[in-house]
This record gives C-alpha cells, structure tokens and sequence, in this order.
C-alpha cells in the first residue's frame, strides 16, 4: 500500500489572540488541553471559571495576572474567554459568540 502524507493536514501553525496593541497571547490549541477547557466552560461561564480557562489556555505563565492588571470589566472577560475558545475550536470568533449567546438563552 502506498504512503497517505497527511502532514500538511497537521499544521502546527500557533494560534493567538491580541488583546490590544503590543500584547499579543500565544494559545494552546492542543487537544489534550482544549478538552480540560471545554469541560470547565460547559461546567459554567462565571468569572472564575473565565479567569481559569484564560490560565489553562495561554501559553505565557504570566498572561493571567497581566489581564487581571488590566481591571477589565466582566463583559471582556467573557470576551477574551471567547476568543481563545474560537481559536481553539479552529472557528471564527463571531460563530463563537452565538454558540454560547444560544448556550446562555437555554
């Protein structure tokens, strides 16, 4: 049987999100670790939760404690949160958004 070359399928391409200009997030897109988000964004969306997604999925260490500096309100948290999720997920960030506006209407 002949080689099936699927590495061009297997991009390894990093996936970031710019928060605003000059700070820029690498996130973690791999599976293991995209499963642990989802279960703890399915688990519930409070702020708490948001703020342990953001931790789980950016790469730098410190990338928390710097949008935690930034006194965001709650609302672009849930934003930023969205965003690594669409990253994530391979999807826009306005399909996320419906997703979970239609997850929240339930």
């Amino acid at each position: 049987m002949a080689d099936i070359n699927i590495s061009d399928r297997l991009s390894q391409e990093k996936q970031t999100i710019t928060i605003k200009e000059g700070v820029t997030f690498e996130v973690d897109c791999s599976a293991e670790t995209m499963i642990k988000a989802q279960e703890k964004f399915k688990a519930g969306a409070d702020l708490n939760t948001m703020f342990e997604i953001i931790d789980l999925l950016l790469v730098e260490e410190n990338a928390l404690e710097i949008i935690k500096g930034m006194k965001l309100k709650a609302k672009h948290i849930e934003t930023i949160v969205l965003a690594i999720m669409a990253q994530v997920q391979e999807i826009p960030f306005e399909e996320m958004e419906k997703r979970f506006r239609e997850n929240t209407a339930e």
